[in-house]
């Protein structure tokens, strides 16, 4: 260490001739937020979608029931006026809608075409020139009008046929309305109509997306830009220090005048911390403007979600905003080891049941190890009782282990979990087949709380204090075994009470 604070070009040539090591506090950064951004959008982008296209087919469904009721009531009055009774059989709609003008009709509205067919699926009559057979996803809705009540459903890039014979693909809404013989009450005939709904679609579907992006980026963007140019300075400001600190051994000549120029050293670098701490202070505010405005829109789309895919999309909601709330909390723990002062882990005791900890462990983890093809084994969690602990923290120390497995661990790993109760001892094992760590490693990880080394290859740095220091406020310990090149098995041990 003595030699490369004595050689300035040691220190530059370690950090590369473009000083990329110089911002990589700022790399992670942009790293992490380009991530955070294209899973919002995402979320945001696949729930938006659906949500506007139930809405559109809840309302073009109510327009395609109507228009299909006016049709069947204008051959049900040709039929009657035909036989003079309503009883005629209902087999001879065809050639009673055959003699109707219905190309006004079909100019003044949306429907590209109507079709009537035979109960096993046949046409038996149809407004195109070229007419073509029941897709599969017609039939689908098809077979529901055969029990007798009117059926509906979009259908995504139909090929649709006008009345020009000319074919094109859209996406449509079918309605089905079925007529019934009035003599034996089963379906004789079925009415179809088809109403292009592409550009309603789309149309709703982008301004929609298009309100919620441009509100949830612009958030995100003033919250990234603030935060970005302050991790920049301080970046910057904590190299140009460490640079004159490196001058100042280099250029020592005498105890008196090193004394001197160390003092100087000293206070520079107090007030570029005070500086910093300052800033970062300040921005932490800022940074949570974009995290708010997350949560926010999460709970409106969480609270607009109708329809089959509603459970669905709810879920993944859940999803972001839990991922919103532990960022937040991660960029509180940051701040804290950022001014060298204790992460605040005072407890707050409250019931909970391990197993719906466990599945919010298990949701979370798994897209970060689904990018691993890792997989996660969770054995002993259904037999443990009610616990009274603070359960956001012990979320926050379970999800710090298994990202650090995960983080060590080959691609296809297999991480296991396992809870154990001895003694009114909860006891939790995280047991990975990583890289493992050196005996020194575990004895720096356990002693000290800012056991923080980014250039180290083993070990799990500033998750393991943060953890180590929520166990311990729990009155309970950690420890570890591990092995270079064999792997880490991980040990929290808690009391199930605190007193």
């Amino acid at each position: 260490m003595q030699s490369t604070q004595n050689n300035p070009m040691k220190l530059e040539n370690s950090y590369g001739p473009f000083g990329i090591r110089k911002y990589r506090l700022a790399m992670v950064f942009l790293i992490v937020s380009a991530l955070i951004f294209t899973a919002v959008a995402a979320a945001i982008n696949i729930t938006t979608t659906a949500s506007e296209e139930e809405q559109v087919v809840s309302i073009t469904t109510a327009e395609s029931i109507k228009d299909a009721r006016t049709i069947a009531g204008i051959v049900t009055e040709l039929l009657d006026s035909e036989s003079g009774s309503s009883s005629m059989a209902s087999t001879q709609v065809p050639s009673v809608v055959s003699s109707v003008d219905i190309t006004q009709f079909l100019a003044n509205s949306e429907i590209v075409g109507l079709n009537i067919f035979q109960p096993d699926g046949s046409l038996a009559w149809s407004s195109s020139l070229a007419p073509t057979e029941l897709a599969p996803a017609q039939k689908e809705i098809f077979v529901n009008a055969l029990t007798g009540s009117i059926a509906t459903g979009l259908v995504k890039d139909s090929v649709v046929s006008g009345s020009t014979g000319a074919s094109f693909e859209a996406d449509t809404v079918e309605t089905y309305v079925p007529f019934t013989d009035s003599e034996s009450g089963e379906v004789s005939l079925v009415l179809g109509v088809t109403r292009d709904v592409t550009s309603i679609l789309s149309t709703s579907i982008d301004q929609s997306r298009s309100a919620v992006f441009e509100s949830t980026i612009m958030s995100l963007g003033v919250g990234f830009l603030i935060l970005l140019i302050t991790v920049f300075l301080a970046d910057i400001r904590m190299w140009k220090q460490r640079e004159l600190a490196v001058e100042y051994e280099r250029d020592s000549a005498s105890a008196e005048l090193s004394f001197a120029k160390l003092n100087l050293a000293n206070r520079e670098l107090q007030q570029v911390t005070e500086e910093r701490e300052k800033i970062l202070s300040t921005v932490s505010h800022e940074l949570k403007t974009p995290l708010t405005s997350i949560v926010a829109f999460t709970d409106i789309l969480s609270r607009n979600q109708s329809g089959e895919e509603k459970d669905r999309n709810r879920k993944h909601l859940q999803i972001v905003r839990r991922s919103s709330d532990h960022l937040l909390a991660l960029i509180n723990d940051l701040l804290k080891f950022n001014r060298m002062s204790p992460v605040d882990t005072a407890v707050v005791e409250a019931e909970f049941e391990l197993v719906g900890l466990i599945d919010e462990v298990r949701e979370t983890m798994e897209p970060l190890l689904a990018s691993k093809q890792q997989s996660l084994v969770i054995n002993g969690g259904e037999k443990i009782p009610v616990l009274l602990m603070d359960r956001r923290r012990i979320l926050q120390s379970l999800l710090n282990l298994l990202s650090n497995s995960s983080k060590f661990s080959n691609d296809g790993a297999v991480i296991l979990m396992e809870f154990r109760l001895k003694d009114d001892v909860l006891q939790i094992l995280v047991a990975d087949p990583g890289i493992g760590m050196s005996e020194e490693r575990q004895v720096e990880l356990l002693q000290s709380r800012m056991a923080v080394d980014p250039d180290s290859d083993s070990g799990h740095g500033l998750g393991f204090g943060i953890t180590k220091e929520i166990v311990e406020a729990h009155g309970g310990r950690i420890s570890i075994d591990s092995e270079v090149g064999q792997g880490a098995r991980i040990t929290i041990e808690l009391p199930m009470m605190i007193g």
